[in-house]
């Protein structure tokens, strides 16, 4: 292992768990957002879209938990099912991000 690239490993390390973090906060908020109701407090654009980014989370725990009638989990198994599940989705999908334009730098950059 190369001491020099020790340090950019660990900060690219601390920056995925920042992302992860953040991404998982959102999902909390998604959630508890729908499930107070949407308060009067939070600003209307704020709670579509945090509305908008728990939806794969909600969806994921309809398909593993949910029922036929249900639109929103009512115990706390199901809000963590579909705060991990969003969670995963987006990382998953925030990863996929990272590498196309990985491939497309290194692409563009060994045309150069």
């Amino acid at each position: 292992m190369d001491p020099r690239t020790l340090g950019t490993k660990w900060q690219r390390v601390a920056t995925l768990v920042g992302i992860a973090g953040a991404i998982a906060g959102a999902s909390v908020g998604g959630i508890a957002v729908r499930a107070l109701g949407y308060p009067a407090e939070v600003p209307r654009a704020a709670t579509l879209a945090l509305t908008w980014f728990a939806e794969p989370g909600l969806t994921i725990w309809w398909f593993a938990l949910g029922g036929a009638f249900q639109s929103f989990p009512s115990n706390t198994l199901g809000i963590v099912v579909a705060v991990v599940a969003n969670s995963v989705f987006w990382c998953v999908l925030a990863r996929l991000g990272m590498g196309l334009v990985n491939r497309l730098l290194r692409r563009s950059g060994s045309r150069a």
